[in-house]
């Protein structure tokens, strides 16, 4: 019993090439996305740090501000600090 091989038409095989191209695009798409994302995510959190740096800089001006009105002959700064003394 001798089993015969199909001949293949002009068209066969045609929609698997089609669907692995369509799933390389998706894929390519999605990958894309992500790095979008992950670089957004980067920002977002390098702009929240900033933003609590710069709200830790006001607060020890505004205090250095006030401790120099208080009493402006006795104020040596600050003590126990990464700049102080």
């Amino acid at each position: 019993m001798r089993h015969s091989i199909p001949k293949l038409g002009k068209n066969e095989g045609t929609a698997l090439l089609l669907a692995v191209g369509y799933v390389g695009a998706v894929s390519m798409l999605a990958a894309a996305l992500l790095a979008a994302l992950g670089h957004t995510i980067t920002v977002a959190g390098k702009e929240e740090a900033r933003q609590i740096a710069v709200a830790i800089a006001e607060a020890g001006i505004d205090k250095a501000v006030a401790e120099l009105r208080a009493a402006p002959n006795t104020y040596r700064g600050e003590k126990q600090t990464q700049l102080g003394d």
